[in-house]
């Protein structure tokens, strides 16, 4: 599915999941206009759903790490970040075959808008290896890797929540 904001450029447009959603900030007020449009011949059903943001959240200093081609490098140890208003962060890190991967996703949540949930993945990004997505704070994934290479741990916010959080990699 391409999605299109016509008269802003740049539009930053990301699928997660299964889920495409766009994120502009215009730089004035007016009408804009969003286009939607799948590949050649092929139909689907799909729902639309607006925010606004009137009060946008600050994001960490390891942005831009919102897709996989942008993961963060980092080493087994504690790091402290923000995922804003749809915006995942994807942390990639050197795991050998047979070792354990946990990866602790610790936070406060007042409400569902600080909600997080994590997921870790497979070097071929495809194949999620444990998911995370409990209602309340704190969420933990683990996997004893069946492959050397590049793994990924990505955190998200529930339906677009926000919240700052420590991310502890631990590789035995």
């Amino acid at each position: 599915m391409l999605a299109t904001a016509f008269d802003y450029d740049p539009l930053d447009v990301e699928s997660f999941f299964g889920r495409e959603h766009v994120v502009f900030v215009p730089e004035t007020s007016g009408t804009y206009l969003l286009r939607v449009a799948g590949a050649a011949d092929v139909a689907n059903e799909y729902a639309f759903v607006a925010y606004r943001r009137d009060d946008p959240c600050t994001d960490d200093a390891f942005e831009e790490n919102d897709y996989v081609p942008w993961a963060t490098p980092i080493e087994p140890g504690e790091l402290t970040a923000q995922t804003c208003f749809y915006d995942n962060d994807w942390w990639a890190f050197e795991v050998s075959e047979g070792q354990t991967v946990t990866a602790d996703v610790i936070f406060t949540q007042a409400s569902d808008t600080e909600d997080l949930d994590a997921y870790l993945f497979a070097p071929d990004t495809v194949s999620e290896l444990d998911a995370s997505a409990s209602s309340d704070a704190n969420e933990a994934v683990t996997t004893v890797a069946i492959e050397t290479g590049t793994h990924y741990v990505a955190v998200q916010g529930f339906e677009g929540a926000e919240n700052a959080y420590t991310l502890r990699l631990t590789v035995e």
